[in-house]
């Protein structure tokens, strides 16, 4: 059976892979408590990409892709990858 006492939540963020996802803080071994961690990664091949930042969509449904192969679905229809459709690496891509 658990016995909790405390709930706490915070949330950390960072944009690169090699970079450390929970910050370094001090533990104080007197407040006889643990930590625990949930990492996850998300992927979404228009997210957070701009007008004329082409290769980055490209990379980013290539790599969603490889973890999801539905999401090729998904990239043909979305508006963010709108630019890529002219592109014979494009359908390769979603085409698979």
């Amino acid at each position: 059976m658990l016995s909790v006492r405390a709930l706490g939540c915070d949330a950390y963020t960072t944009g690169e892979a090699s970079h450390d996802v929970v910050k370094p803080h001090p533990e104080d071994p007197r407040l006889d408590h643990e930590e625990r961690y949930l990492v996850a990664a998300v992927r979404a091949p228009g997210s957070g990409c701009g007008r004329g930042r082409a290769r980055q969509r490209a990379r980013g449904a290539e790599q969603a892709i490889e973890v999801r192969p539905e999401v090729a679905n998904w990239a043909r229809e979305d508006d963010e990858l709108e630019s890529l459709r002219d592109s014979a690496e494009f359908w390769a891509l979603v085409e698979r």
